[in-house]
């Protein structure tokens, strides 16, 4: 898999990042402020990871800078739900149409899909 950013070394020796956004682009260039390229790596990866993608100073053009969709997705790998935020997601992702039904898995009628496919 490629990674979510390129990484280049400028005239000065400090490694710069640019970060794949939701949408597909480039984020402009982002200084790590290190010389060492596992450092810098380590960096990025850190930006990325949590989200806090640094902002562009003095910038005419500003690009979306969000990383948010990564982040959701981590979050929904590693964190820890109850059933009102199961229910909760559930129900945003059927208001947004993403989702036509669920059941949570703590609900009554929730079987594995297995015993589900075994009367038909």
């Amino acid at each position: 898999m490629a990674k979510p950013y390129l990484i280049f070394k400028a005239n000065t020796g400090i490694y710069y990042a640019q970060i794949r956004l939701s949408d597909g682009t480039l984020s402009n260039n982002k200084s790590t402020g290190c010389r060492n390229r596992t450092e810098a790596e380590r960096i990025v990866m850190q930006w990325i990871v949590t989200g806090n993608l640094p902002a562009r100073i003095n910038s005419k053009n500003s690009k979306i800078q969000t990383i948010d969709k990564i982040r959701l997705f981590n979050d929904l790998r590693t964190a820890e739900f109850d059933n009102d935020d199961i229910n909760t997601i559930i129900k945003i992702l059927k208001e947004r149409n993403y989702l036509y039904s669920a059941i949570p898995k703590t609900s009554k009628g929730s079987i594995p899909i297995e015993d589900f496919l075994e009367n038909f």
